[in-house]
């Protein structure tokens, strides 16, 4: 597993706007974009199939926690200790936004972790 400075999200595929529906990778090929991430980071489908989060395949391997803590939190340890909208998965999963905006958070949020994404068609 190596930490990802970079990733592509493919707005085909990209599951968003929904936190009912919400999993790194579900079973019609769908990710959030967590789900691009941690692909980039070298972690598996099989181990992102239907798991909501990173920190649920983190139980595995303590790398992953720290993974999660970083990118997705901004070095909180608690998902409680982060504001709602610096939080990866919650602006992911947001219905009150439109994809501009939400491209437009995730991409700043991430970058201000030393991540870089890219969305494509």
């Amino acid at each position: 597993m190596k930490k990802s400075t970079e990733f592509t999200v493919n707005r085909a595929t990209w599951l968003r706007g929904d936190a009912n529906k919400s999993a790194l990778l579900d079973v019609e090929g769908r990710m959030c974009c967590m789900g691009f991430y941690a692909e980039a980071c070298g972690i598996t489908r099989d181990r992102i199939l239907e798991v909501g989060n990173i920190r649920d395949v983190a139980f595995e391997d303590p790398e992953y926690r720290a993974l999660e803590s970083d990118v997705v939190f901004g070095g909180h340890s608690m998902y409680s200790a982060i504001p709602a909208d610096e939080n990866v998965y919650n602006i992911n999963d947001r219905s009150d936004i439109d994809d501009v905006t939400r491209e437009g958070m995730l991409t700043e949020v991430l970058a201000a972790r030393g991540v870089t994404v890219h969305f494509v068609d």
